[in-house]
């Protein structure tokens, strides 16, 4: 890329257009900025759902690397079929209120303490008491802070 520079004489009507059409530019700029700032902000709320075909007694890293600091509000879990407990964990620790008894039928639970989630934090969760269990799908419902 070649840099160039213009040059205006100062006051002169070029000058002057130039100057109007850059603030108009800038203005634009600037409420683009804006809006796109607003959008990004929304997102402040998501989820993180998954599926373990064939769910074993042991631990799934679903997570490897949370990108932003964040707190987990609501956990859910369902099977096509069997039974097994599900614990949701942040860095190896049990979510408060989030070791669930999944069976056929939706489960869920809203979070207390502990729940907050670091920048790279590891999700997992913890498969136990695996009695013939099928179709493992599991949410959790986060709140950026």
């Amino acid at each position: 890329m070649v840099a160039r520079s213009y040059t205006f004489g100062t006051g002169t009507q070029l000058d002057k257009l130039f100057l109007t059409q850059l603030q108009i530019v800038l203005d634009e700029l600037s409420t683009a900025i804006d809006t796109n700032t607003t959008s990004i902000t929304a997102l402040k709320d998501g989820f993180e759902p998954g599926l373990i075909k064939q769910p074993q007694n042991q631990d799934y890293r679903i997570v490897e690397r949370f990108p932003f600091a964040a707190t987990i509000e609501r956990f859910t879990v369902k099977l096509a079929s069997g039974t097994c407990t599900v614990a949701l964990k942040i860095d190896g620790v049990t979510v408060g209120n989030c070791s669930l008894n999944a069976t056929s039928s939706q489960s869920t639970t809203t979070t207390v303490a502990p729940k907050t989630v670091s920048i790279a934090s590891v999700i997992s969760l913890t498969i136990s008491s695996n009695s013939n269990a099928v179709d493992l799908s599991w949410q959790f419902d986060w709140t950026r802070t």
